[in-house]
């Protein structure tokens, strides 16, 4: 594998790292609520919403630091790794 496809490996891996969490949060939210509106039979547009913006919210609120660490240490890989991808191409 060369550098480059390394470099690429690499960002797919920290947004999976970063927006797995979230989406996968952000899904089974909204799978309950369409479940409670389903039951309920009440079709109010903005339940589905504000329970995700909650959730995500709590969510970056206690995981963010763990996310957010994950990126920095790419970032800093990434800029140490510059050297050898500008020497290699």
């Amino acid at each position: 594998m060369t550098s480059m496809q390394q470099v690429a490996t690499g960002a797919w891996v920290a947004l999976a790292w970063i927006a797995g969490p979230a989406l996968l949060l952000a899904f089974a939210v909204g799978l309950g609520v369409s479940l409670l509106q389903a039951v309920t039979q009440v079709q109010e547009s903005s339940l589905s919403f504000a329970p995700k913006l909650a959730a995500l919210l709590v969510l970056f609120a206690l995981a963010g630091g763990a996310l957010f660490h994950g990126l920095t240490d790419y970032a800093a890989t990434l800029y140490r790794s510059l050297p050898q991808l500008i020497a290699h191409g």
